[in-house]
This record gives structure tokens, sequence and C-alpha cells, in this order.
């Protein structure tokens, strides 16, 4: 398959980090390496975005890191893929329930 993005968002109350800045500290690489390494990447403050000019089928693995900023239960969204010509052809991961507890979460 051609021209490809793969699109994951972040929960609210997660904020990216960058192992590419050269501020960033060593907590911004991820534990991973990616299983593919893609034609491009963008690391916005909502999302990470994957490009790729050529994917061929199988199970690929991305690893990034987020710190979590602020305390609560939040829906993290899913990530999809889609080819970028065509965004009829498009897949869709599962999002899931996050709970980020702390010193200054409130008690019942």
């Amino acid at each position: 398959m051609s021209q490809v993005a793969l699109v994951v968002p972040f929960a609210a109350g997660f904020e990216p980090m960058n192992p590419e800045l050269k501020t960033s500290g060593k907590d911004a690489q991820p534990s991973r390496a990616d299983s593919l390494t893609p034609s491009h990447v963008q690391r916005l403050d909502g999302e990470a975005r994957y490009y790729f000019l050529q994917l061929a089928p199988g199970t690929y693995a991305f690893h990034f890191r987020v710190r979590a900023s602020t305390e609560g239960a939040y829906v993290h969204p899913a990530p999809w893929a889609e080819q970028m010509y065509h965004p009829e052809v498009r897949g869709r991961g599962a999002g899931m329930r996050v709970v980020v507890t702390g010193a200054h979460e409130k008690g019942p």
C-alpha cells in the first residue's frame, strides 16, 4: 500500500515528549524502537502522525512517550490509519480509558 498516514491522538491531560528536541531529557526516549521507520513523523501537541511512502501488509509497533500532566479520568482516542490519496481505505484501532492519580487528587 502506498502513501499511508497513521495518526495517534493523545488523551486530554497528556503532554507529548519529543526525543528529537535537543532540550529533551532521556525520559523522552521510548523504551523500544519502532518496528518500522516512517518516511516522516510529526509530533504535535495533541497527536503523533507517522507517514509512509510504502507500507507492506503486517503488524507494526510504534513507541513514544507522553507525560500525564493533569489528574483525572480520560478517554484515550483510538488511533487510525488511512491511505492519503484514497481516504476511503482506512482502519481504526481501539481507544481506552485512562485514569491519572497523584498527590493532588481529592479524596471522596
